[in-house]
């Protein structure tokens, strides 16, 4: 039960998106969180965002940044990608210190804090929110993108009345054909981080389905599958074993959905169109 503004801020890992019309001008220092630390996160210093007029313009310092986006992949997401549940990117610049990309301001609130203030979700909430997030998915995917980082705070709702979700956040997306060095790093927040991701193996889209299992859960449950990173040691150790266990409201269909997901060896474990056909969601 998520009830204390303690238990509750566990679930909390990022910033959550300004109104629309609201504006700002700061740096996003709630991307790092003392209770989830996430791993080699764009530092805060080198970002800021401005929301204004259903607009939000986001400046990235990339000087020191290992890890920002390329111009290939801003180029896609403001000349190609177009998803109902995916963000709209209207355009970008880029320097060799810093990139500054316009994207659609979205009215909130993210999946996170909508999870929180109802403890958790029902499971019709959560066929409701995920189908649509799937879809996204399944169009990055199609399209040889890998998100890598997939989780409640990264899916923000689009309109007031809460039935629709699109997926924001691509500080992390790359190229599935990308050079071997940007498969294999450790990136994102733990508690969704697949195997193979935290052990910097090569990985492949599976991992981005391990994220969206982590996500299915925590909306089910108000609780993580493997443990926040409070401790990094007990939850590093729990996602290497598999260690789970399903609360008992879950049906039978979540759990199973769940234990196709949650595999250790990503050929065995379901990719994306694999978790849109299972009958959790028929």
């Amino acid at each position: 039960m998520l009830k204390s503004p303690s238990q509750s801020s566990q679930l909390r890992f990022s910033y959550s998106f300004n109104a629309i019309n609201h504006t700002t001008n700061h740096t996003t220092n709630s991307y790092h969180s003392t209770n989830n630390p996430t791993f080699n996160k764009l530092s805060s210093s080198t970002i800021s965002t401005i929301s204004k007029n259903n607009v939000r313009i986001k400046t990235v310092g990339t000087k020191k940044e290992q890890y920002a986006l390329n111009e290939a992949m801003l180029q896609w997401l403001t000349r190609t990608c177009f998803h109902r549940h995916i963000v709209t990117f209207y355009s970008y610049s880029y320097q060799p210190d810093q990139y500054t990309v316009t994207m659609e301001s979205l009215p909130g609130p993210d999946l996170c804090d909508f999870t929180m203030d109802k403890d958790h979700l029902e499971e019709f909430e959560v066929k409701l929110y995920i189908a649509q997030i799937i879809a996204a998915i399944q169009y990055l995917h199609q399209n040889n993108v890998l998100h890598r980082d997939i989780k409640p705070e990264n899916i923000v709702f689009a309109d007031e009345f809460h039935t629709t979700v699109k997926l924001v956040d691509f500080d992390y997306s790359v190229f599935e054909n990308s050079p071997e060095k940007d498969i294999c790093q450790r990136l994102g927040t733990l508690a969704y981080m697949a195997p193979e991701v935290f052990q910097n193996f090569p990985y492949t889209d599976k991992a981005d389905v391990w994220s969206l299992g982590v996500t299915i859960y925590v909306c089910a449950s108000g609780k993580f599958p493997f443990g926040t990173s409070t401790n990094i040691l007990s939850t590093s150790r729990a996602i290497l074993n598999n260690r789970i266990t399903y609360p008992e409201h879950f049906s039978l269909d979540l759990i199973n959905l769940l234990k196709n997901i949650f595999i250790s060896d990503p050929e065995q474990r379901f990719n994306i169109n694999d978790v849109a056909n299972h009958s959790f969601f028929k």
